[in-house]
């Protein structure tokens, strides 16, 4: 039935209801924001998300285009083209994107800045299914200036007789903001994996291999979960403070690019890494059990992997949950029941008084001996990971997973997860014993896996979701050595989870994140960002 006239439709990013004067066979449209970070010379990425339902006992619309507006936009120059996709599934980044049909590329016309434009489709498009989705990307100009913003919006579509759907509200919460480097290290589907998560990552110092940013990601196969699943662990390193990245190599796991195609009956997970001073690279992980299932005799395992050539290769793991099971627990209430080694990066000491501390590599662990509190200690090697030790008494009673950190002057400090306000301890011994835990009322929010970064003798560092859900990923400065953090930089308003954090060898700051903008389908972010976008 032909449209004679226009319909008016107010949508809402939760939810939509349809003015439906003609008979079109369109029933709702929704608008997701798309990415909130992209990168300078990115191609394709993703400016907004249209998801439209349809009557399938009515005849199919014809699409013709869409009108958008980028009102808001800092700079119009930064986007050097448009493109507009559509896909049968809500996803578009990564090996996906094989798999859509591009419908249209467009300029960005001088008159965007004071007014809305259309962009036509190259051949008329038939939504086919249910639910269809359409997508407006931008390519990123390589001379685009960092931290300007990006703000689009639909207004409505374009029909084949000429007609418009129009949008009153197609503009979702949030915009772009334009990084110096940002990379999508793994997106759902990437491999044959529905899921990534659980980022890990450290800068190499060792000489050969200076700079280099190594990186271990669950590749989770068919399910969000922790273990017992189908998880492999998987690496990818930059020598160019994240320009570029080597091909992903699985290290622990059976897949076909894993060196030893092998691993336990439920798979590997939770990477947590450290380099040592010889430059030798160990890898902690989890194995087999879920941790909450856990117990003595029916553990979670502890396994242990190792590069020797800045993360390239890497030697077969190999068990060592005895060492760390049977180990003395001072303050613990029962017999221990299950652990895991927090993942992210680990500590390598190298500020200590006592020299021979110098060089002993360190990791929280989450401990149970019951069904709960459960406790932090602190496994630690001092022949690179030949041995593991416990430290001598319990760092946090309620905690769950922590990053340790070494000060200038040799403390060591744990920042470890809590819903609310953040836990800290301090130990002056090297990790072997601890004071009285304490809180800090800047750092609250969700009971999230976070990171800390000493970046300076004067600067500190911090992650985490600045909200009660896992949303308005934060970081946070301070200048006085983490008593108080009055900076703060958001750099993902929107859904996302885990974070860890570096310093680049260019100084800038690499945060390498779970980004659920778009969906619980986390898409893997590596972003880099100057100091001053933090200090100001």
């Amino acid at each position: 039935m032909k449209i004679k006239s226009i319909l008016f439709l107010f949508s809402l990013l939760l939810g939509s209801s349809v003015v439906n004067a003609t008979n079109n066979g369109i029933t709702d449209i929704t608008v997701d924001q798309g990415f909130l970070t992209a990168g300078k010379g990115n191609k394709d990425h993703i400016l907004l998300r249209i998801n439209l339902k349809r009557d399938l006992q009515k005849e199919a619309p014809l699409l013709s285009g869409i009108k958008v507006s980028l009102d808001g936009t800092t700079d119009l120059g930064d986007i050097s083209s448009l493109k507009v996709y559509a896909t049968q599934t809500p996803f578009l980044n990564g090996d996906i994107k094989d798999y859509s049909i591009l419908l249209a590329e467009s300029s960005v016309p001088s008159s965007a800045k004071s007014e809305s434009f259309e962009i036509r489709f190259s051949s008329n498009y038939v939504p086919l299914k249910d639910v269809n989705y359409l997508w407006l990307t931008a390519d990123i100009s390589s001379g685009a200036n960092i931290g300007n913003q990006i703000d689009s919006s639909c207004e409505g579509l374009l029909f084949k007789d000429g007609t418009l759907m129009s949008l009153e509200s197609g503009n979702p919460k949030g915009t772009t903001c334009i990084y110096e480097i940002q990379t999508m290290l793994f997106n759902p589907w990437d491999s044959g994996s529905e899921f990534y998560r659980i980022p890990a990552m450290i800068v190499l110092g060792n000489k050969q291999y200076k700079g280099r940013i190594l990186t271990v990601t669950d590749r989770r196969y068919n399910s969000n979960d922790d273990l017992p699943n189908k998880i492999d662990l998987v690496a990818r390193y930059s020598d160019d403070n994240g320009v570029t990245w080597s091909d992903a190599k699985t290290i622990a796991g059976e897949y076909h690019d894993s060196i030893n195609n092998q691993g336990p009956d439920y798979g590997y997970g939770d990477a947590a890494i450290v380099e040592t001073p010889s430059g030798k690279i160990i890898c902690l992980m989890a194995a087999d059990r879920r941790y909450q299932r856990s117990t003595y005799d029916e553990r979670i395992r502890v396994y242990q992997t190792s590069s020797s050539d800045g993360g390239k290769t890497w030697e077969r793991p190999c068990e060592i949950s005895d060492m760390i099971y049977d180990a003395s627990y001072k303050d613990a209430s029962a017999k221990l029941q299950g652990l895991f080694v927090t993942s992210g990066k680990g500590l390598c000491l190298k500020h200590q008084k006592r020299k021979s501390a110098n060089g002993r590599i360190m990791f929280a662990m989450v401990c149970k001996f019951s069904d709960w509190p459960y406790y932090n200690y602190i496994i630690y090697s001092d022949d690179e990971g030949k041995t593991w030790n416990v430290s001598k008494n319990a760092v946090f009673k309620g905690g769950d997973e922590a990053k340790l950190v070494e000060e200038h002057d040799g403390t060591v400090i744990i920042s470890t997860r809590r819903s609310g306000e953040r836990g800290f301890n301090v130990s002056h011994d090297g990790g072997l014993t601890w004071g009285n835990g304490y809180t800090n009322k800047d750092l609250w929010g969700n009971s999230c896996n976070a990171d800390m970064l000493v970046y300076s003798e004067d600067i500190y560092l911090h992650t985490m979701p600045n909200a009660e859900d896992r949303r308005n990923l934060t970081i946070y400065a301070s200048k006085d050595k983490g008593k108080t953090w009055p900076y703060k930089y958001v750099f993902n308003s929107l859904p996302g989870a885990y974070s860890t954090i570096v310093k680049c060898e260019d100084g800038s700051i690499g945060i390498y994140y779970e980004d659920g903008t778009m969906s619980d389908h986390y898409s893997m972010n590596f972003i880099s960002m100057p100091l001053e976008w933090i200090l100001k």
